[in-house]
């Protein structure tokens, strides 16, 4: 694979993988096993402000697999015995397999991410509710249980919706 970074805030990615297939021809099956194939992948990485943003697309082919003349024990044999899910038993098997695949990942700072929730909840949360007081550390003479401030934010019309009174 090879990335060029065109500009200050974009990267171009390309690449080629050629994946060896995991089994062999006698053991292939339908349900755990890939055969070789040839990938291609391109993609471009953006950063905007604080934000990095990757875009990728793949492409992955493979032109013809084929077992022959019950050469897979668990595809094609007919010997007596040599497997129970044996779908092709005594017949030849050919496969084209093409796969697009694509991605899209953001990485932002924390406190951008949290700051976005935040701004959310406070748009969904109904001005009714009654908010727990600011408390200033002079205030706090005694450890302060925090779960009292997520249930009094949780209270509509001074009506508890917990088992738990806070106040």
């Amino acid at each position: 694979g090879v990335e060029y970074q065109a500009l200050d805030w974009l990267a171009l990615r390309a690449g080629y993988e050629n994946r060896v297939g995991s089994t062999q021809d006698q053991y292939y099956d339908l349900l755990y096993a890939l055969p070789s194939m040839d990938y291609y992948g391109a993609g471009m990485g953006i950063k905007w402000n604080s934000i990095d943003i990757d875009l990728a697309l793949g492409y992955m082919i493979n032109k013809s697999y084929s077992l022959m003349n019950n050469s897979s024990v668990n595809m094609n044999s007919t010997q007596l015995g040599s497997g129970l899910n044996n779908p092709y038993r005594g017949l030849n098997y050919e496969q084209e397999t093409s796969i697009i695949i694509g991605g899209l990942k953001a990485t932002m700072p924390l406190d951008l991410v949290t700051g976005m929730v935040f701004s959310g909840i406070d748009m969904i949360t109904p001005s009714k509710w009654k908010r727990s007081p600011k408390v200033s550390k002079a205030d706090v003479k005694e450890t302060v249980d925090s779960s009292s401030a997520i249930i009094d934010n949780m209270r509509f019309d001074g009506k508890s919706f917990f088992i738990e009174n806070s106040d």
